[in-house]
């Protein structure tokens, strides 16, 4: 296929018309009433490189400076019955809407994330390595290269001494979502393009 075949249109999943549609519906009351951190885990199935029972989300769950809840990656091939998402207390939006910091290996969480000016602990030690080297890249979440270094994060946070800001964010997800301005974003291509094969 030559290149001028092939139309980026963006992803709808992350478009801002499509965001705020999800926000508005959502009608959960998450909001805790202590002064603890919420920290947001998304975990992978079990038998894969973050299940809800890792060392560390229990160890997390235990520590009482921190309110945490945990959504399970959907599988969406699999019957609902067998799928633990469906269990899970909040959805993706609402619990990525609820933390103050988010950990997880999920690439697709990370981007809502992102747009939504959150902290994003990205757990690279579990990730292969041919995965690919954006988060160095763009720097745009916190790299956590080994549970050590998570752990030291975790102290620092407790401590009111940690500080991370989200850079690059405009050419990150210009990249992975496409142009957003308010004349050419992912809505406005998304119409274009289906009137002219109408």
């Amino acid at each position: 296929i030559k290149n001028k075949k092939i139309k980026f249109l963006g992803s709808p999943r992350y478009c801002n018309e499509w965001l705020k549609f999800i926000k508005k519906n959502n009608t959960k009351k998450n909001k805790d009433v202590n002064n603890r951190i919420n920290l947001g885990f998304f975990v992978t199935p079990p038998t894969q490189n973050f299940p809800k029972h890792s060392s560390i989300v229990n160890l997390l769950k235990k520590d009482k400076s921190f309110n945490v809840k945990i959504r399970n990656k959907p599988r969406d091939y699999m019957p609902e019955k067998c799928c633990s998402y469906i269990y899970d207390e909040l959805n993706t939006p609402e619990i990525i809407d609820w933390s103050d910091i988010i950990i997880t290996v999920q690439s697709s969480v990370i981007i809502e994330a992102i747009k939504k000016n959150k902290v994003v602990f990205f757990l690279e030690y579990l990730i292969p390595k041919n995965y690919g080297t954006w988060p160095n890249k763009f720097k745009c979440v916190q790299v956590i290269k080994s549970e050590k270094d998570l752990l030291q994060k975790i102290r620092l946070i407790k401590k009111n001494n940690f500080n991370f800001k989200i850079k690059n964010k405009k050419e990150y997800l210009k990249k992975v979502v496409g142009m957003d301005t308010k004349s050419n974003n992912v809505l406005t291509r998304y119409v274009k393009f289906y009137k002219s094969i109408s």
